[in-house]
């Protein structure tokens, strides 16, 4: 575990859980920047690393990387995902039918270009995410080596991302092409650079954390000459290394309740949405909350209801499925049979 890349993820979380409080913050006159939506980028900057260094450690197959990483993700976004599903066909808020939900729950991208938003909104980044894995997978099953299999992903990554300016908007291989999708191959090779980056001199780290997050605030500057992954993803993976190196040189952050958080981020980042719908129709039919004093004590309210929801989620949820699925899927702990390296 390192323990700055945990805080990290928990620092981007919360940063999505911002973008999406914009509905609670316009009584107080407060509008919310671009720049924290790239807590996304730092999450997929935070994968490639992590793929690529726990890979090295544990030498997985094919099978069994897919099979740990689906009981990662799957469990608690099927969950909300099914949720969300209820909620819509309760309220009639839109127009929704099983295959919306079947194409959600399966990752297969559907819906506006050029994200294709699934059912549970913020699903469009782990239908990435996904496709990250698969390529991952690809890489584990026909290399060995860890910097080869990094230049075979990278290749393959890159393919949609050449052609994608040249196909029609509503392809769905644009959407493979996002330029984000750039930031897991940066990931990758911040692990293959670990040893390196844990060798730098000690005033290395904060410059790469003030000039990472410089370049963040400074978006609405760039917007107008630079790409999206020159925006967002070069000031993320730029944050990330900073974060490494300041773990290496032993400036650790191990507050429990911080690590908690950054345990829970998953769980936080699939459902705040549905926990703020919930403060944002309390907005909309009651005055007292609706301005001022009120509309304060209200964003105060979500924020900590987030934050709560997320932890015992994992706690409650997410740890104990988890648990349960490794020990009994194949290639668990229950499961005498060996997969073989790919």
């Amino acid at each position: 575990m390192i323990a700055n890349i945990q805080v990290l993820r928990a620092v981007a979380a919360l940063m999505i859980v911002a973008i999406h409080c914009g509905k609670l913050l316009r009584p107080l006159d407060i509008a919310v920047p671009w720049w924290p939506s790239a807590g996304v980028d730092i999450f997929f900057v935070i994968s490639g690393f992590i793929m690529v260094h726990t890979s090295e450690r544990t030498q997985p197959g094919a099978i069994q990387f897919l099979r740990d990483r689906l009981i990662r993700i799957v469990p608690v976004y099927w969950l909300f995902t099914g949720v969300m599903f209820g909620l819509v066909k309760a309220t009639g808020a839109f127009a929704v039918g099983p295959a919306d939900l079947l194409r959600s729950l399966l990752f297969i991208p559907y819906g506006p270009p050029t994200h294709f938003f699934p059912l549970l909104y913020v699903g469009w980044t782990l239908n990435l995410e996904i496709y990250f894995y698969a390529l991952f997978a690809i890489g584990l099953a026909l290399v060995r080596d860890s910097l080869r299999r990094a230049a075979l992903v990278t290749a393959m990554i890159a393919v949609p991302v050449i052609a994608a300016p040249f196909l029609p908007r509503d392809s769905l291989l644009r959407f493979y092409g996002l330029p984000m999708v750039l930031e897991f191959p940066c990931g990758m090779a911040l692990a293959l650079l670990h040893g390196r980056i844990a060798s730098m001199p000690r005033w290395v780290w904060p410059c790469l954390l003030a000039l990472g997050a410089l370049l963040l605030i400074a978006d609405p500057m760039l917007a107008l000459t630079a790409e999206a992954f020159a925006r967002f993803g070069l000031p993320a993976t730029l944050i990330v290394a900073g974060a490494l190196a300041a773990e290496a040189q032993g400036w650790r952050l191990t507050h429990r309740a911080a690590q908690g958080l950054g345990a829970a981020s998953y769980v936080l980042y699939v459902s705040h949405l549905l926990v703020i719908s919930v403060f944002n129709n309390i907005q909309r039919r009651v005055d007292l909350f609706a301005s001022g004093p009120g509309a304060a004590a209200l964003l105060a309210g979500a924020l900590a209801a987030v934050v709560l929801f997320a932890l015992l989620a994992h706690r409650l949820i997410e740890r104990p499925l988890g648990s349960w699925l490794r020990r009994t899927t194949p290639g668990g702990p229950g499961d005498r049979a060996t997969i073989q390296r790919g």
